[in-house]
């Protein structure tokens, strides 16, 4: 290979460089940018807050349960399962809402 063709080489190589370091600036600050807006949006403690209401109702109202033994029965083990502690007042009462909501 010819020198020519080595500093061609060198070139392409230098530009794919500055491209790949230019786009990864631009997608970094992109990216912060709608973490930051997502963060604004929706505050950690709704976010907790939505995380663990889905984890109740996931755990303890399953769809087909619910269909088979109906709303009642199912509030009746909701409240079974607040008598022996399984379950406090407000995630009984979050699950209640939620089963009265569907």
């Amino acid at each position: 290979m010819d020198a020519n063709a080595m500093d061609a080489v060198y070139n392409q190589a230098i530009l794919f460089f500055a491209l790949f370091g230019t786009m990864f600036i631009v997608a970094f600050f992109i990216t912060r940018k709608s973490a930051n807006k997502f963060e604004h949006e929706n505050p950690l403690e709704i976010r907790k807050a939505a995380a663990k209401k889905e984890k109740l109702v996931s755990t303890f109202l399953n769809v087909s349960t619910i269909k088979i033994l109906g709303k009642d029965a199912t509030l009746q083990e909701l409240t079974r399962k607040l008598d022996r502690g399984a379950i406090n007042t407000e995630e009984y009462k979050i699950l209640e809402q939620t089963l009265k909501a569907s």
